[in-house]
């Protein structure tokens, strides 16, 4: 019998912390069904990075989160391994139909042969799982994380420097694996079954499993962006922190993040404005710039889907001073004055 995993590689900003929290939900009910559901152990991390970190090169540096459980990056590689044996033992022991893993993180590993050998380790039927976002609203949301993460506007890339979750990832995969083990989605609501991540996600692992799913709940809704008003605040804020610092800061870490939680669950800022394209020229750079990535995916996984909106034929670049200006406009005009104090009583908690 094939030993089957399902991999779920995000991209990232197109659902993945929901689809986890999913996977958590109804993880007896896939059990009934002998699929096995997994994740790494979350003590130290967010859980999706920690499968990603085998694969880690040596300088990369160290994220906020990370500093708060390590010092360098090989205690990340070594967590990472010890979490990947912790698979492998589980599957060999439950012996499941189907293991479906999630970790967007690994969208971004360039070698896809080093994800696949590890695999095959433990796997001999192995389906990698992609949704994709319009460029436009992946960049906007890219944004908002990157922000929270502690980036200056200077730091912040141009719609032309953004790295959209590289087509060419997929491709490899695809070239691999073959498409028949390949599931790759348009992200928009529209093309998903039922309007409805969840309820497509679901509906693709029934259909690798070649079994029945019903019943699948939804989990809340998770990792929501902030509104307008509080992406900026922050991004003023993040002028006197450095995002990558190599000395110990966890107790300043510590506080961030506490802030962070404060504005992301606020009930009062739930419902303000989030970051919007509008009409800002923004979009069409950012679909102009994955023009080749559009094409792509048009034409070999969604020409029986709804396809991604390419950038109109005449978009015109500026030059990169003249594109940031123009970034700073865009930002600066969705913090609405009013919205603002609100986002300041939220920030700054009497006890």
């Amino acid at each position: 019998m094939p030993i089957k995993v399902l991999l779920h590689i995000g991209s990232p900003k197109a659902g993945s912390t929901s689809i986890q929290n999913a996977l958590k939900l109804n993880h007896a009910q896939l059990a009934a069904r002998n699929i096995l559901t997994w994740e790494p152990d979350s003590s130290k991390g967010p859980p999706a990075r920690t499968l990603a970190n085998r694969f880690a090169p040596p300088q990369r540096p160290l994220l906020p989160r990370e500093r708060l459980h390590f010092r360098t990056r090989a205690e990340t590689v070594d967590w990472s391994l010890e979490n990947w044996r912790a698979l492998s033992a589980l599957v060999k022991e439950r012996k499941p139909a189907l293991t479906v893993l999630s970790s967007e993180s690994l969208f971004a590993v360039g070698n896809v042969n080093r994800v696949l050998n590890a695999l095959r380790e433990t796997f001999s039927d192995i389906t990698v799982f992609a949704y994709i976002r319009d460029p436009a609203e992946q960049y906007k949301s890219s944004l908002d994380q990157v922000i929270r993460d502690g980036a200056r506007f200077a730091d912040l890339p141009l719609p032309t420097e953004f790295r959209f979750p590289s087509h060419e990832v997929i491709r490899d995969y695809h070239d691999i694996l073959g498409k028949e083990r390949m599931i790759v989605r348009n992200f928009d609501r529209r093309n998903l079954d039922g309007g409805d991540l969840i309820t497509d996600f679901f509906g693709q692992v029934a259909h690798v499993a070649g079994t029945g799913l019903e019943g699948i709940e939804s989990p809340a809704a998770a990792n929501e962006s902030l509104c307008a008003a509080a992406t900026v605040w922050l991004l003023g804020v993040n002028e006197t922190f450095i995002r990558f610092n190599t000395g110990d800061d966890r107790e300043v870490l510590k506080r961030r993040i506490a802030l962070l939680r404060r504005l992301i669950r606020s009930a009062k800022l739930a419902g303000l404005p989030k970051l919007s394209l509008g009409q800002s020229p923004v979009a069409d750079w950012a679909r102009h710039n994955e023009r080749t990535a559009i094409e792509y995916y048009n034409t070999v996984f969604f020409h029986d889907q709804i396809a991604l909106e390419p950038a109109p034929d005449d978009t015109n670049l500026p030059e990169p001073g003249a594109m940031r200006r123009a970034m700073h406009k865009w930002l600066l005009e969705q913090a609405r004055a009013e919205d603002l104090p609100l986002v300041l009583r939220e920030a700054i908690k009497a006890k």
